[in-house]
């Protein structure tokens, strides 16, 4: 999902309707398993222009997407929790470790 039709999703997040809410939850869900969208993540979590309320739902959502799919879970890891079968691809990691330390320098205290 491109930045610009991510940002409405992730604003939907923030919403006080809960059928927004939901419905925005299951989109980021499925775009999950769609190569770059931990990139996108990022992208928006770092991007000075966006909204801090986004960039904070965007940060969360890139941290736990990372947290579930960033690499296999172990025996002890998988009975911990939610995961998914679906692993971020490693042109993607390598983007996100290129990126990471910029993006959370530049990042405001609160996200």
């Amino acid at each position: 999902m491109d930045i610009q039709a991510l940002l409405p999703v992730l604003q939907a997040c923030l919403s006080h309707d809960q059928n927004h809410v939901k419905e925005a939850e299951r989109v980021l869900k499925q775009h999950e398993q769609v190569p770059g969208q931990a990139v996108q993540l990022l992208r928006v979590a770092a991007e000075e222009s966006v909204d801090a309320g986004v960039r904070h739902m965007a940060a969360i959502n890139f941290k736990n997407f990372v947290k579930r799919s960033w690499e296999k879970p172990n025996s002890h890891e998988s009975s911990q929790g939610p995961s998914t079968d679906y692993l971020i691809p490693d042109a993607d990691k390598e983007v996100v470790r290129q990126n990471i330390l910029e993006a959370m320098i530049r990042a405001p205290h609160a996200i």
